[in-house]
């Protein structure tokens, strides 16, 4: 039975209704106090994928840059949890195949792919205190999250304990008001991405091929990171809130407790250090990669 409920699906966006965390938790709230508890307690079971190994929201999913909504996230969750008397997990694994979601979290890592958006990314990889906040392909200017990520339902999805493969559409700007001041609508990229992902606890291994009429020069595929230091090729070092930045080989990517690596179809990398404030997630550095063609592969691996 289906445990995430999707919203706005009256509301004709391009990508149709998804369960958006905090307006999740907020109607699970509603139903209880409705009397309908055991569709809440439904719905609490997609709900707690939605949460990181220390049990807080994971502020990224299904979230656009610059909503900047984590306190209100993280209350909403609360009182979902606490009103219905249900305890998340330690350990949990979730898979919607309709949407196309797939959660391994573990007591000190959460690794979650997802097939489906809003301009939002594609999944998290975290370790520890940090890892890997979202991820997606975008379009250009680097740093305009407007053409971030994915913008449609998955389609073709086949999503299992460990592994999801879908196809769907990319992000691109549109200047239309959807009347909701955290999310904005999309407009058409030309573009779509058919993705293969193998998923665990300590592995994620995603294969792309971009299809449509826009050209490669035109894209991006980006990662944002939340970490104390970054080591590019276990050699050259970044740190948060720096002037210093990586520009060069789309080489390998080291944090606390994962590593990065960029196997195939990735031209160039460029890493820039950020404020590390609300924007981006939250996340401490920007990865950028230029792509060398339309299929690309890599894969995250705690070490």
């Amino acid at each position: 039975m289906q445990a995430a409920v999707p919203l706005y699906e009256n509301e004709f966006f391009p990508w149709g209704g998804l369960p958006y965390p905090c307006e999740h938790a907020k109607l699970g709230v509603e139903l209880i106090n409705a009397g309908e508890v055991e569709r809440a307690r439904r719905m609490a079971l997609y709900q707690q994928a939605t949460l990181d190994h220390h049990k807080k929201p994971i502020y990224s999913l299904f979230q656009q840059e610059g909503g900047e909504r984590y306190a209100e996230l993280e209350e909403a969750n609360r009182s979902f949890f606490d009103t219905l008397a249900y305890e998340p997990e330690e350990e949990y694994h979730f898979v919607d195949s309709e949407l196309g979601i797939v959660s391994h979290r573990t007591h000190d890592k959460t690794v979650v792919c997802l097939a489906s958006g809003c301009k939002s990314g594609m999944g998290v990889f975290l370790v520890r205190n940090g890892g890997v906040l979202n991820f997606g392909p975008q379009l250009h200017p680097l740093g305009a999250c407007s053409g971030f990520g994915l913008a449609g339902r998955g389609q073709h999805i086949k999503a299992s304990d460990n592994a999801l493969s879908y196809q769907c559409r990319l992000a691109a700007p549109h200047e239309r008001d959807t009347g909701i001041p955290w999310l904005e609508d999309s407009g058409y990229s030309a573009t779509w991405v058919e993705s293969a992902c193998t998923v665990d606890s300590d592995l994620l291994r995603i294969s792309c091929s971009l299809e449509g009429f826009r050209p490669l020069s035109d894209l991006l595929f980006t990662f944002f990171i939340k970490a104390d230091a970054c080591f590019i090729a276990g050699s050259h070092k970044l740190i948060p809130r720096s002037l210093d930045r990586y520009r060069g080989p789309a080489q390998s990517i080291q944090i606390d407790g994962l590593t990065l690596s960029f196997e195939e179809g990735f031209h160039a990398l460029e890493v820039i250090p950020l404020a590390g404030d609300g924007n981006f997630w939250g996340a401490d550095f920007m990865v950028s990669l230029t792509l060398l063609n339309k299929f690309f592969n890599f894969s995250m691996q705690t070490s």
